[in-house]
């Protein structure tokens, strides 16, 4: 019973990592990397960063089996509210092409898509700051500390060489 235990703690640790890196792959750079990677820009991950978020638990000092758990729960709600979030602003940007791009283009209802894109960023980033505050308030202390730095340092440099070949980052 205690393999099946750890078992499903590992496979939802697993899936909160999937979820931790679709979103910051989700948030494309800026274009600047010298195209070193696959060059598909398809956002498929490697071994080794389908583990980072197992390894950020498993760094975090003295985290407790419980703490594990209940970051996974947090992380895993957080998929549930953001996969709705990133297909509609996935449809948003691909409507905002297709304005863009028409022969008499309709500029006010391009402005009511960028109104439109900017209020669905704006729900991704605040459920990603109640994100991270559920779990800091899972965390002690001197956790919290570790959490915040080491979560800050991964996020220097994003979107640099990530294999998006000669495209620039970001869209219309």
């Amino acid at each position: 019973m205690n393999l099946l235990k750890k078992g499903n703690a590992i496979s939802l640790m697993i899936l909160a990592f999937i979820m931790v890196t679709s979103m910051a792959v989700a948030q494309q750079g800026n274009g600047r990397g010298n195209g070193n990677g696959n060059g598909n820009g398809n956002g498929m991950m490697n071994k080794q960063s389908q583990n980072r978020g197992e390894r950020m638990l498993n760094r975090i000092p003295d985290i407790t089996e419980t703490q594990k758990t209940q970051i996974t729960k947090i992380y895993t709600e957080n998929m549930k509210q953001m996969l709705p979030l990133r297909n509609e602003l996935s449809e948003i940007m691909a409507h905002k092409r297709t304005l863009c791009t028409t022969s008499e283009a309709d500029i006010k209802e391009i402005n009511k898509q960028i109104d439109k894109q900017i209020e669905v960023k704006s729900k991704m980033m605040k459920l990603r700051a109640k994100t991270h505050q559920d779990i800091r308030n899972v965390l002690t202390e001197d956790q919290r500390v570790f959490f915040d730095t080491h979560k800050q340092m991964g996020r220097k440099g994003h979107g640099n060489h990530k294999g998006h070949g000669n495209r620039r980052g970001g869209q219309m």
